[in-house]
This record gives C-alpha cells, sequence and structure tokens, in this order.
C-alpha cells in the first residue's frame, strides 16, 4: 500500500478564454472543477494504475462537500481530518489565444491543534503499514518549515518520497527521504546557483544525494527529466507532444516513478514510468486527470540514456 499526504487540498477549478485581456471583462468558454492538492493528485493517478493507495487528507470543513463529491473514490481508500475553515479554490485561466495558462492560488487555512495530533496518530496507524509515504505540495499558512522534516523523522526508518518547495523543501531533504523530485527552479535554489547543462544538474543533484538522499528525479520541463542516484544517472529526453495543460504533470511524474519503483525497484524503469505519465499529463486539459490509454500510447516513446 501507498500513502499519501495532502495537507492544503484545494478545488481545482479551470477556465478557457478565447483570450485574455488584464484591465477588462473577459468571457469564459468552457469551465471544470476538480478535486486537487498534490497528494490528492498523486493518489489519483496511482489509483488510475490499480495500486493500492490510502489518501490522507486534511479538509477544511467548509466546502468538503462539492471536494468529496468530485473525489468519489478516485484516490483510493481516503482518509480525512477535519480543520476549522474553507477549503481553497485554485482557478487556471487558459488564455486559447497566447497558449498559456495563468494560475491564480489561495493560500489554504492553518491547521488546527486537533487536525495536527490527528494527522499524527493516523501517521503513526500506517507508518509500518505502507511501503511507501508520499509527502507533497505546499504547507498550510502558519505551519512550520520544518513541518514534512518532522514528520519524515517520525516515519523513519520508513521510506518516504518527498515532492515540495522553497523552505520545506530544504528542511525536508534533511531528514533524509529516500525520494526527493525537484523541478529545475527548486534544484537551483538548493544548489543557490544557476543550471545550465545537463552535466550541471547532475552534479548537483548528486550534492543531494551525498546529504542522504536516495534518488533524486529532476523534472526538466519539455527538456524532460533526470534520475541520479549514488552510482548512476540516466535522462530521459522530452516526448514530443501537443501540450493541452502543464497542470498536474509533476504530481502525475511522481506517481509514475512510484509506479515503476514499487513494481520492480528499477531506477530506469521508474524514470520510464515517470516520464510517460507527465507526457500523458501534459495532453489532457485544464486540470484533468490523465488516462491509462493514454499513457500506454507513451510509454514506449521514452528513450532513457545513461549521463
Amino acid at each position: 500500500m501507498i500513502s499519501t499526504y495532502c495537507l492544503n487540498p484545494c478545488l481545482d477549478k479551470a477556465v478557457e478564454l478565447s483570450s485574455f485581456t488584464l484591465k477588462a471583462t473577459n468571457r469564459i468558454l468552457a469551465s471544470r472543477m476538480d478535486p486537487g492538492g498534490k497528494g490528492v493528485n498523486v493518489a489519483r493517478v496511482l489509483s488510475t494504475f490499480g495500486m493500492d493507495v490510502k489518501c490522507v487528507c486534511v479538509l477544511p470543513e467548509k466546502g468538503s462537500e462539492d471536494f468529496l463529491d468530485l473525489l468519489g473514490d478516485g484516490a483510493g481508500e481516503l482518509v480525512t481530518i477535519a480543520t476549522p475553515g474553507s477549503i481553497r479554490t485554485n482557478t487556471k485561466v487558459h488564455d486559447m489565444a497566447e497558449g498559456g495558462i495563468t494560475e491564480l492560488n489561495e493560500s489554504g487555512v492553518p491547521l488546527s491543534t486537533r487536525a495536527v495530533e490527528a494527522l499524527h496518530d493516523t501517521m503513526m496507524s500506517l507508518k509500518n503499514v505502507s511501503e511507501l509515504h508520499v509527502l507533497s505540495g505546499s504547507l498550510p499558512p502558519k505551519a512550520s518549515p520544518a513541518m514534512y522534516y518532522n514528520m519524515i523523522s517520525e516515519l523513519a526508518p520508513a521510506p518516504v518520497f518527498l515532492d515540495t518547495s522553497g523552505t520545506a523543501l530544504l528542511e525536508g531533504i534533511k531528514a533524509k527521504p529516500v525520494w526527493v523530485k525537484p523541478n529545475l527552479a527548486e534544484l537551483e535554489t538548493i544548489a543557490g546557483k544557476e543550471l545550465k547543462s545537463l552535466e550541471e544538474v547532475k552534479n548537483a543533484a548528486r550534492s543531494v544525494i551525498e546529504r542522504g538522499v536516495r534518488y533524486v528525479c529532476v523534472s526538466l520541463g519539455e527538456n524532460g527529466a533526470m534520475l541520479v542516484q549514488e552510482d548512476c544517472a540516466y535522462y530521459a529526453p522530452g516526448v514530443p507532444v501537443q501540450i493541452q495543460s502543464t497542470v498536474g504533470a509533476g504530481d502525475a511524474m511522481v506517481a509514475g516513478l512510484i509506479l515503476g519503483y514499487v513494481k520492480t525497484g528499477d531506477a530506469k524503469e521508474a524514470l520510464r514510468c515517470g516520464m510517460a505519465a507527465a507526457t500523458a499529463s501534459c495532453t489532457t486539459s485544464g486540470t484533468q486527470m490523465l488516462t491509462r490509454e493514454v499513457y500506454d500510447i507513451y510509454y514506449p516513446q521514452v528513450e532513457i540514456r545513461s549521463v
């Protein structure tokens, strides 16, 4: 079983405009609402592939009905922990003329003391049950930047996959999770400098390995992804595809990496699955999840090179 944790879930609202004009009225052509939050997204993709998933979600009380109705049983077994406040809405504005997406993300609500205690109790009950614990997404407002560090430490020696950013990522790495998945900008923050080549990306990722992390997968957008471990590194170039939306592609990559890792234990296969899932995700519009059928199209197109 895989356990994912979502501390700051949301409703993802995707809207399409013929064009977006500042300081003017913009007419929406189409819209859709999906349950969101990185931990939820990862669980949804893993569930699509038939994996046994338990999604632990700290859910604000107001707006939770809509979230739960939209989610259904799509994220495996759901464990909800209530906290006061309203669930946040993240709005994705797709400008059809320019082809880009502008994201307007709300911050969410702080966790109550009772919610933090319930989260800890749930986590401890799953500590020795789950094959892998997935900590992903932003922390709620007022949470300690060391929250993920503390969770990883409490889960030890159970393996943890960490996917977050900013100070939460820097602090979380100190607790030595098994997996970390920064994007290029996040790895540059860790390295403290701009990374201009694959060799520099590899060396920066290896510096994270030296801190006790076993696998570092760096997502490079349209340029693909690199997976680095202590004694080897692999690069997967981007797969040519007509991109509809990159929203959720990183979460799909995390799920794909886990899929390959759990089923085979092979780093190359994990990268192949992660790249195929991210590519498939990019072909869906707005905030929709990938489908297994589209994943199966791109899986054989992923090329893996030793670097």
